[in-house]
């Protein structure tokens, strides 16, 4: 699985039309330092968005990626894959819709079946300008099995060139200290 998951990715990566990327490092009220890097890319109407999240305490890491193919306009499958450090990766798969909000994007996407036959999550995702230089980003997860929260709402401040500022809530009610302040310098590609 995750040799194909690698495959898919270059392929991807390779023929794309737009590619995005981006790197950030945080440091957490909890403690630690997180860094966080993503990368983007849409092949006509085959969307991949990927992260790795690393955390210095606990030395643990927790990947995603998200397939979305679009139906038809604003609604599309979602196909999700999560690999948190020491556990077996989890795949969920749904339905979403991509809303346009104010020169950004709002996405509701419902992830009703889940390989491991237990939950269900409700995802919603946004990037959304709230001046030429301040925008809001993140995403809140609902999951059902286990019952929590899962979210990282963060304000963004453009800086020069590619740099940016980030003040970001956490919220993740699998941990033990499930809430913490996170602020972080970012470098973001095309």
């Amino acid at each position: 699985m995750k040799k194909i998951i690698v495959v898919l990715i270059l392929v991807l990566f390779l023929s794309g039309s737009s590619v995005g990327q981006s790197v950030s490092v945080y440091y957490d009220s909890r403690g630690y330092v997180t860094t966080y890097i993503e990368a983007a890319s849409q092949f006509k109407r085959l969307n991949y968005f990927g992260f790795v999240d690393y955390h210095t305490r606990p030395n643990r890491y927790f990947t995603r990626h998200i397939l979305r193919c679009e139906l038809f306009k604003g609604l599309g499958v979602h196909a999700k894959y999560d690999l948190p450090y020491g556990f077996h990766g989890l795949g969920r798969f749904g339905i979403g819709y991509h809303i346009p909000v104010h020169k950004g994007w709002v996405q509701v996407i419902g992830y009703g079946l889940e390989t491991d036959h237990r939950g269900a999550q409700l995802a919603i995702v946004w990037s959304i300008p709230i001046t030429k230089r301040i925008q809001s980003e993140g995403f809140l997860d609902r999951n059902w099995n286990p019952n929590v929260w899962i979210g990282e709402p963060q304000i963004v401040r453009q800086l020069k060139g590619s740099w940016a500022v980030l003040v970001e809530a956490r919220i993740n009610q699998l941990e033990r200290r499930a809430y913490g302040i996170a602020m972080g310098l970012r470098w973001k590609g095309r």
